[in-house]
């Protein structure tokens, strides 16, 4: 008579029949599994290049957000001093020039994010 040996709740008895075999053979499969599943996620954490472009992409549309809000105040701000000079008839001068400094800095904002 053969006898075999078995893990039960981690340590290893002596014992006899079929059903220990293949309560090894599954506790084998699950072991793999459970290798397969260490492997691929070891695997994506060394996987760089995936990592950066990743990143860069949230940090694009982060940017891309930033510059959409800057560009909605500069507007906000244009229309509100548009409103203003005609309501006060402030000199075109004053209106240009204002209108020139805002998108001055929303140039430099966007240009700021891009680099």
């Amino acid at each position: 008579m053969t006898r075999s040996r078995t893990p039960v709740n981690g340590h290893v008895r002596a014992g006899d029949g079929a059903g220990e075999v293949a309560a090894l053979r599954a506790e084998i499969r699950h072991t793999r599994a459970e290798l397969g599943d260490t492997v691929q996620a070891l695997a994506a954490k060394m996987d760089v290049k995936a990592r950066m472009k990743e990143t860069a992409a949230q940090r694009t549309a982060q940017m891309k957000d930033g510059a959409d809000r800057a560009v909605e105040r500069a507007q906000r701000s244009l229309r509100q001093a548009g409103d203003s000079a005609r309501r006060h008839q402030v000199p075109l001068i004053l209106v240009v020039a204002a209108s020139v400094m805002a998108a001055a800095a929303v140039a430099a904002l966007v240009a700021r994010g891009r680099n």
